[in-house]
């Protein structure tokens, strides 16, 4: 035992004192020597305030037990500033920093936990207070693990300061809110308590109204699965209707599948002789490439499916006769009269048929004797 604390404490001085800095500082007594002296006052202060930090919050959780309740101390400021601990500690931790430069935000973010453990376990709400220890534990393990990203982790700490710059303005507005209603007596205070008021009820209300919204939903469901055992056929037919709209919007060809579509086509008949293309495919292929490199090929996205158009100019070309709706066709008449090609379920249909067959050229089966025509 004797052995083992003394190694402890080599490792220590071995520690605050690097290299030959315990022989020139303790021995010589060389307290200014040039490298030494900023080194261990650096390693001295880290220590020094990761070993104050152990006791930082030990008062105000022994007030809090004390008292049996949490009340004047800030909920919201507390997990912020929790979040900020935790950034600190875990960026440190998964850079292999030196543990006297990130231990003392290890030891405030373990005693607030402790604080808003007591908050929560004090307000009635135990559940919550075990839950939330719950998390902070799947927190630090997904840390040690490796879980969390790291440019994650470098973002957290990054924003570190802003995220006690609010903690501080929530604090703030409790002791402001506390103030003003013991001094609501005079008018103005006392409006001005009731908009800190609002502004501190926001997060119950957006609770409260989440909550309802879910127990809507949760009634609506139970609705439609009752109806939907009462009439399975119509249940059937709606849900048939309704999985082909999502399958339909999912499949929906983009304007980037148009591109990637003419590439594929163009590859398909790259690799046959020209004397045996099919000439629809040729056609349709070439009149797309040349809408297309007019700038007057126009892509509409319909959501569960898309419809492809012939422009007759350039989509930033802004003469009279592009801009002024009155001289122009009704719109249902434009699609009607310049559609090129239907797109759904991931496929341009209109493309399609004219790509059937597309290594046979029908001309050259003209000309074959009418007892060798297929």
């Amino acid at each position: 035992m004797a052995s083992y604390l003394s190694q402890r404490v080599q490792s220590l001085f071995e520690f605050v004192f690097p290299g030959e800095c315990l022989d020139e500082m303790l021995f010589k007594l060389n307290i200014f020597h040039p490298r030494c002296t900023s080194l261990v006052l650096s390693r001295g202060l880290g220590l020094g305030i990761t070993v104050a930090s152990v006791l930082l919050f030990v008062p105000q959780i022994v007030k809090i037990h004390m008292a049996r309740s949490g009340k004047g101390v800030s909920l919201p400021s507390q997990l912020l500033g929790l979040l900020a601990c935790f950034g600190t500690f875990a960026y440190s931790y998964a850079n292999n920093f030196v543990f006297s430069q990130w231990g003392d935000s290890l030891f405030i973010f373990i005693q607030m936990i402790v604080v808003v453990m007591q908050i929560l376990y004090f307000d009635s709400m135990i559940i919550a207070a075990f839950g939330f220890l719950a998390l902070c534990s799947l927190a630090v393990l997904a840390l040690i693990y490796q879980l969390i990203p790291l440019h994650i982790l470098t973002l957290l700490q990054a924003s570190t300061i802003f995220i006690v710059a609010v903690a501080k303005v929530f604090s703030l507005l409790d002791v402001l809110h506390e103030y003003l209603r013991l001094s609501k007596k005079l008018e103005t205070w006392y409006w001005m308590a009731r908009v800190i008021a609002y502004f501190k009820s926001i997060p119950s209300r957006t609770s409260e109204y989440l909550k309802s919204l879910a127990s809507d939903y949760k009634t609506a469901v139970v609705d439609v699965v009752k109806d939907g055992r009462a009439k399975p056929v119509k249940a059937a037919m709606c849900s048939a209707v309704l999985v082909g709209l999502a399958y339909a919007y999912k499949t929906n060809p983009t304007e980037r599948d148009v591109l990637n579509e003419f590439v594929k086509k163009r590859q398909l008949l790259v690799t046959l002789p020209n004397t045996i293309h099919k000439r629809e495919a040729d056609e349709a292929l070439r009149l797309r490439t040349d809408f297309l490199n007019q700038n007057s090929l126009q892509y509409i996205d319909c959501f569960f499916f898309s419809l492809l158009l012939k422009l007759p100019y350039d989509k930033d070309v802004r003469i009279y006769e592009s801009q002024d709706k009155n001289i122009r066709n009704w719109w249902f008449k434009e699609i009607y009269q310049n559609l090129i090609d239907v797109g759904a379920f991931g496929k341009w249909y209109r493309l399609r048929e004219c790509f059937s067959n597309y290594d046979i050229n029908n001309e050259e089966l003209q000309d074959l004797p009418d007892d060798k025509k297929p």
